[in-house]
């Protein structure tokens, strides 16, 4: 079939004649697809459609029939091999091996490709050398747990009941170690971190809870390793949120990261067995920690900050004193942990580009010596999770991430029209809250820069296709178009339990500052009303379990309160949208359980009306749209973490709450956002997972 036919055969029927008679009068001869659109193609393929044959055979086309262009070439290989691997077999490492040999000029694509050829050598024998390889992946897969001294079991965060789980890596089994009921019966209970014993006969973690009053905090937690015996040993119930970070090698201290009620965070060693508490690192001089790993004498404790920015390591005394800084990069250093001879500290640091484990030597608390790598390229995104007694490392993979689709409907029902397409090819799976500038001609989406610990603006001309990148300070936990139509306003979160909103100018990189809003916790979810006078916020001031939708005023800066309610009776709003007539603001309301309510407020001040309540136990999916004539608005609804897939984004009437389907199914539909026709619908899909790793005999027995 020639490529005309296969264009035509995808067409309406009306435009497949209008085809035939322009072929017909005027021999028109369609030229080849550029290479971009070959890979746009295969990139749906892929993953819209799962055709993994098909995309292969495309990017084999693209390497082989654009060679010239050597980056799409090598993007294209990588994709390829991408594909392969969730084939099985050895051709994906064969395809990677291709391509650092072949294209060592595309040094990011290289770099990405070197670190799945570390990740994939599982075909040596154990004990016979290094060797990286998968031990768990799927769903339930967490980081968020240790593993077991002896390396065979892993805890982990069972979010789909809020349960402490633990999962045998011999024989692939999981078990929970605690019984909720499920999030129905939990009344919101659930367990997150958590650490093992150096004996691996105990488990510290932390329990959320809610009181009498229906407010909610983390106690820590102490339990036999088969579930039994549970105990509270710090904070019990309290405001704050207490993290155990690492055990003393004697098993009777447990230090432990505290963020506290301000949202600063400090560092404590706690006695097990009184439960009295030592503060090693005062509130507010760090950010956060993580993990942390005790000397084999005791004395020393590495931990990783510090208070903004790309993280270091530092060393603390255990007796008291202050943080010692042993490795300083402009790179993210990361996981500390103490090697078994005591001499030095290992570490995570993505300072080559892709993530590696690297080696400082220490003596009495200071650096003495320089610092070397151990092994490079493990991945481009590492989460640390711990060292087993044979000194194998277990870490995590994150993989998967999220895209830019926009997608044709029909106007006036929503429904899907044409094709979802793929916006953003660069970097894949990490993409993040496309939004529409003032004259509806420029798309805004963040993108996430692994190699340079940031994040980037890419602002895409939406009739040409043309896009530009440009770094953003922060990185931004959110980014909007000004009312002008040329600058940005950024969100950040530089100072702890604080949020700084600043205006950014994409031409010169300059940034002014706007507004700070103190104390303040959750993600403010800015928009501005139509004329740009006013900016909206959902506001939660912390530790105080409820929000406020404010209005602000642009000039003035002034404070309105148009709606505020404790979580109790229903005030856990999340994400604003803002009606085309400027009058109305939409928002999700996460109820108990898994109950979740559509409502609308009015820009005046008043009570939220409820337009329809579901249920969606998908905790991160939370804006919604107006559709353009703002008879209604499109949010997603999925259940659960282990079956987002089966969501799919709805379009609710506002006056009769019916909920439509669109036809538009993708994992995880975040910030939708609709043209002024009606026409496109542009949206983030897709979701970020953990995949556990071992890495074995990587660490000499004496680095030197």
């Amino acid at each position: 079939m020639t490529i005309a036919a296969r264009i035509a055969a995808n067409l309406p029927i009306r435009m497949k004649l209008l085809l035939q008679t322009i072929f017909l009068a005027g021999g028109l001869v369609i030229a080849q697809k550029t290479g971009e659109t070959l890979f746009q193609q295969a990139l749906m393929k892929e993953r819209s459609q799962g055709d993994l044959k098909g995309a292969i055979e495309l990017y084999q086309r693209i390497a082989k029939d654009f060679s010239g262009d050597r980056k799409l070439a090598a993007k294209a290989l990588l994709e390829m091999a991408r594909c392969q691997e969730k084939q099985g077999g050895e051709q994906a490492r064969r395809t990677y091996e291709r391509l650092v040999k072949d294209y060592a000029d595309q040094s990011e694509t290289v770099a990405t490709a070197r670190g799945r050829i570390a990740a994939l050598t599982a075909s040596a024998p154990i004990g016979s050398g290094p060797r990286v390889r998968q031990l768990w992946s799927g769903p339930d897969a967490d980081d968020e747990g240790s593993i077991s001294p002896d390396g065979r079991y892993l805890t982990y965060a069972h979010w789909d009941t809020g349960d402490l789980g633990l999962r045998d890596l011999a024989t692939n089994t999981t078990k929970l170690l605690t019984n909720t009921g499920g999030w129905a019966k939990s009344n919101g209970e659930f367990a997150q971190d958590s650490r093992f014993s150096p004996d691996g006969k105990k488990i510290a973690y932390n329990w959320f809870l809610k009181n009498p009053a229906g407010q909610g905090g983390y106690e820590l937690r102490l339990m036999n390793s088969d579930g039994s015996g549970v105990r509270t040993i710090g904070w019990a119930g309290g405001e704050g949120y207490p993290v155990p970070l690492a055990w003393s090698p004697d098993g009777i201290t447990l230090a432990t990261a505290f963020y506290g009620a301000d949202g600063l965070f400090s560092l404590y060693l706690i006695s097990l067995s009184t439960g009295e508490r030592k503060e090693l690192v005062a509130p507010g001089q760090f950010r956060n920690a993580q993990l942390a790993s005790f000397s084999p004498d005791g004395k020393w404790l590495s931990i990783s900050g510090p208070s903004r920015g790309p993280s270091d390591i530092y060393v603390v005394s255990t007796s008291g004193g202050s943080p010692v800084p042993i490795v300083t990069h402009s790179a993210n250093d990361s996981y500390p942990h103490w090697s078994a001879d005591g001499r030095g500290v290992l570490f995570l640091s993505n300072r080559t580009g892709a993530y590696g484990l690297w080696y400082v030597p220490v003596e009495d608390g200071r650096p003495n010596g320089p610092i070397r790598s151990i092994r490079e390229d493990l991945a481009q995104g590492v989460n640390g999770i711990g060292f087993t007694n044979s000194g194998a490392m277990i870490f995590a993979r994150r993989v998967g991430g999220s895209d830019i689709y926009s997608a044709t409907v029909d106007p006036a029902t929503g429904r899907l029209d044409g094709q979802i397409e793929l916006i953003s090819s660069r970097r894949p799976g990490g993409h993040l809250a496309p939004v529409l500038s003032p004259d509806a001609r420029r798309l805004l989406y963040r993108t996430i820069v692994l190699a340079e610990n940031g994040v980037s603006a890419t602002i895409r001309e939406i009739s040409t296709g043309v896009e530009r990148s440009v770094a953003l300070p922060g990185p931004p936990i959110s980014a909007i178009w000004a009312p002008d139509g040329e600058r940005l306003l950024l969100e950040t979160n530089h100072r702890p339990n604080s949020k700084e909103l600043l205006w950014f100018d994409p031409a010169s990189g300059n940034t002014t500052p706007f507004l700070t809003i103190s104390p303040a916790r959750n993600p403010l979810c800015p928009v501005f009303s139509k004329d740009g006078k006013t900016l909206y916020l959902l506001f939660r001031e912390w530790p105080e379990e409820a929000v406020a939708v404010e209005a602000i005023d642009v000039a003035s800066k002034e404070k309105r309160t148009l709606h505020k309610a404790s979580y109790k009776d229903g005030g856990n709003l999340r994400g604003l949208a803002i009606s085309p007539d400027g009058s109305l603001l939409a928002s999700i309301r996460r109820l108990e359980g898994e109950r979740r309510e559509l409502v609308v407020i009015p820009v005046t001040g008043g009570q939220p009306r409820v337009v329809a309540a579901y249920e969606a136990t998908d905790s991160f999916i939370n804006h919604s749209a107006f559709s353009h004539d703002g008879r209604a608005v499109y949010a997603w609804i999925g259940k659960g973490r282990s079956s987002v897939g089966t969501g799919q984004l709805l379009r609710v009437d506002l006056n009769s709450g019916a909920m439509q389907p669109t036809g538009i199914h993708k994992k995880a539909i975040h910030s939708p956002v609709v043209d002024p026709s009606g026409r496109k619908i542009y949206f983030q899909a897709g979701t970020t997972d953990a995949e556990i790793w071992i890495a074995e005999n990587i660490i000499p027995s004496q680095p030197k």
